[in-house]
C-alpha cells in the first residue's frame, strides 16, 4: 500500500483531478472542506480495486463515498468518540470512460468551537492510504494455497486483530491466473448471519454450486470447482441477507469499519489448491475396479436367478 494519493496501476496515461483535497504529506493528505472528489478517466472497461483507509478526528462525525453518484460506504464516529479510524476495500467494473469517487462529510475544523490549531485550512478526514489498481490474481502453484488476505475482495479490512472478517452486500471474491490447465478446490469456512443462509459459488460469472448452512456454527467444506483453464479467472461468493433474524457476532469479528447490521457474512478462512493429478489416477482405478466387481457379480446374480429352475429341475431328475 501506499501513502500516494491516488495510485493507479492501469494505464500510465491516466490523468487524476483532485478536488478539495490538501497537498501530498509524509503520511497522506487531509480533505479540505465538506466535500471533495477524485476524477479519472479510461479507456477502456477495466475490473478495479478501490482501496482506502484513514481517520475521522471530530466527533459526530460522518463520512459518506460515493462512486459513480452510488453510495459505497458511510462510516460514523462512535458516540463520545474522536479519531476513529475507517477503511474499505472492494472491486468494482468499470465502463470505459470518466470514474468519479466522492466524499462528504458533516464536520470539518472550522466547526469546532474550540480550535486552537494554528492552521487555515478547513481540515476534515486524513486519508492515510488511497489506491485504484487492477485486483491481484492470485498464481496456484502449490497445494493448500491459504489466500492471503489482500487477494480477497469485498472483505472488510481489520482495524486491530483479524478474527473473522465480515462481507458487505456484495459478497466476496478473489482472482486466480493461471499458467497451465488444473482442476482446483475451495476449503473454505464461513460463519452466516443467520440459520439456512445459502452461499453460492461462482466462477467467472457462472454459478457453480450452493452450500446451505444446516444446525449451528461454521459452513465448512471443500467443493471442487473442476478444470480451470490456464489464464485469468475470478471466483465470488455470495449470499442474500435476512435482516429479521440477523446474528451479530461483536465478541468474534474483527474490528472494521462495517457496521454490525451491514454484514452479509464472516470469512474465517479460504484456502485454494489443485487436486493432486495421483489421487484422481487412484480415484479412477478404485472407481473401475468397483464397475468391474459390480459387473461382474451383477452377471452371477443374473445368471443364477435365469437358469435357477434348470439346475433344480436338473438335480432332482439326478436323484430320481
Amino acid at each position: 500500500m501506499s501513502n500516494t494519493i491516488p495510485k493507479l496501476q492501469v494505464d500510465s496515461d491516466v490523468d487524476f483531478r483532485l478536488q478539495g483535497f490538501s497537498d501530498q504529506e509524509p503520511w497522506g493528505r487531509w480533505s479540505v472542506g465538506k466535500t471533495s472528489s477524485i476524477e479519472f478517466t479510461i479507456n477502456k472497461p477495466e475490473t478495479l480495486n478501490l482501496s482506502y483507509q484513514g481517520v475521522l478526528p471530530f466527533s459526530e462525525q460522518r463520512l459518506v463515498v460515493y462512486l459513480n453518484g452510488i453510495s459505497i460506504g458511510d462510516f460514523r464516529q462512535p458516540p463520545g468518540n474522536t479519531n476513529t479510524r475507517f477503511a474499505q476495500k472492494f472491486v468494482f467494473n468499470a465502463s470505459a470512460g470518466t470514474q468519479k469517487i466522492s466524499f462528504s462529510t458533516n464536520r470539518s475544523l472550522l466547526d469546532q468551537p474550540n480550535n486552537t490549531l494554528n492552521e487555515y485550512r478547513d481540515l476534515s478526514v486524513s486519508f492515510e492510504i488511497f489506491e485504484i489498481n487492477v485486483p491481484e490474481r492470485i498464481d496456484i502453484l502449490h497445494p493448500h494455497s491459504n489466500l492471503p488476505l489482500n487477494s480477497l475482495y469485498g472483505v472488510f479490512p481489520n482495524l486491530t486483530t483479524p478474527i473473522y472478517l465480515p462481507t458487505g452486500d456484495s459478497g466476496l471474491s478473489f482472482f486466480l491466473k493461471q499458467s497451465t490447465t488444473k482442476e482446483l478446490k475451495i476449503i473454505y469456512a464461513l460463519l452466516p448471519t443467520y440459520s439456512g443462509q445459502k452461499f453460492n459459488f461462482f466462477l467467472d460469472g457462472e454459478q457453480i454450486n450452493q452450500v446451505f448452512h444446516k444446525g449451528s456454527g461454521l459452513v465448512k467444506g471443500e467443493l471442487k470447482i473442476g478444470l480451470v483453464h490456464a489464464g485469468a479467472h475470478r471466483v465470488d461468493i455470495r449470499s442474500t441477507r435476512n435482516k429479521t433474524n440477523q446474528q451479530i457476532y461483536d465478541y468474534l469479528r474483527a474490528n472494521t469499519s462495517l457496521e454490525n447490521n451491514q454484514v452479509l457474512f464472516y470469512v474465517n478462512s479460504l484456502e485454494i489448491s489443485p487436486i493432486d493429478s495421483k489421487s484422481i489416477e487412484n480415484n479412477s482405478i478404485l472407481y473401475f475396479t468397483f464397475l468391474i466387481i459390480t459387473l461382474i457379480s451383477s452377471f452371477i446374480i443374473l445368471y443364477i436367478l435365469l437358469f435357477r429352475p434348470i439346475l433344480l429341475h436338473r438335480y432332482r431328475f439326478i436323484r430320481k
